[in-house]
């Protein structure tokens, strides 16, 4: 939805004007913001508070105007006429859209950062990818990611463990970006937290020791918590199985 009107300028100008607001489709309320394009050209503005944007000192002519704000629909509107000494009025009304926006991960670079994007090789085991997986315990659910195995009871990335038994492991596993390894042996407790708490698993595969110290020669498994919902959530798992007895032996009580 847009509006095209115009008003005078000054009867000795030679230049012209394109202004108006950018709002809401549905409430109509202003859009701040906005970035508005006028094509053809390296012009461009931002909308105010109040919704409100302007181009001023064009020459005479036609326009092209493109308006860009995050969760609507753009806009364009061609043809749009300028003559000297007037303010071209042109309002737009944008469609609001449900878009998603790309995952991040922070474990990589210790900032914010598209799988992508970052210096090492990152794989991410959501929450919805481990319920689906019906596991009950961290150690259960960290081998479903590539190339993670548990050797031993320890970590094991690509092959790289560093198992000594009883001085540490050689992947690192982090809470929310703090260390979790036992102060006694250096080991992992993978009881510490229930896997319904679980966000997402960052799991960094090789060695990034410059940025997490000696403990990450072979990676950096990240558990990220969910944040604490405001009213308190009770799960249940319930598993059934049916089987038929082996047609092939019969169980008795003598030798």
């Amino acid at each position: 939805m847009l509006a095209l009107s115009a008003a005078p300028l000054g009867a000795q100008s030679r230049v012209g004007a394109i202004a108006g607001e950018v709002r809401g489709e549905g409430d109509g309320r202003p859009l701040a913001e906005a970035t508005v394009l006028l094509l053809g050209t390296f012009l461009q503005t931002s909308t105010n508070l109040r919704g409100q944007y302007r181009f001023a000192e064009l020459e005479p002519g036609r326009y092209a105007v493109r308006v860009v704000a995050t969760g609507f629909e753009s806009a364009v509107q061609r043809d749009v006429p300028v003559a000297a000494g007037e303010t071209s009025r042109l309002d737009f009304g944008l469609r609001a859209v449900a878009f998603e926006l790309p995952g991040v991960v922070v474990t990589a670079s210790r900032s914010a950062a598209r799988p992508g994007d970052t210096p090492a090789s990152v794989a991410v085991l959501s929450d919805s990818a481990i319920q689906r997986r019906s596991v009950v315990t961290v150690e259960d659910a960290l081998p479903f990611v590539p190339g993670v195995i548990i050797n031993s009871g320890q970590l094991d990335i690509r092959g790289a463990t560093g198992l000594a038994r009883g001085v540490g492991s050689r992947v690192l596993m982090l809470l929310d970006g703090h260390r979790v390894l036992a102060g006694a042996d250096g080991s992992i407790n993978y009881d510490l937290l229930p896997v319904l708490d679980i966000d997402r698993v960052e799991v960094v595969k090789g060695p990034l020791s410059t940025l997490y110290g000696s403990n990450a020669l072979g990676g950096v498994v990240n558990l990220i918590t969910k944040s604490i919902p405001e009213r308190p959530e009770t799960a249940i798992k319930t598993h059934l199985g049916i089987y038929d007895p082996p047609t092939l032996f019969r169980f008795t009580d003598e030798t």
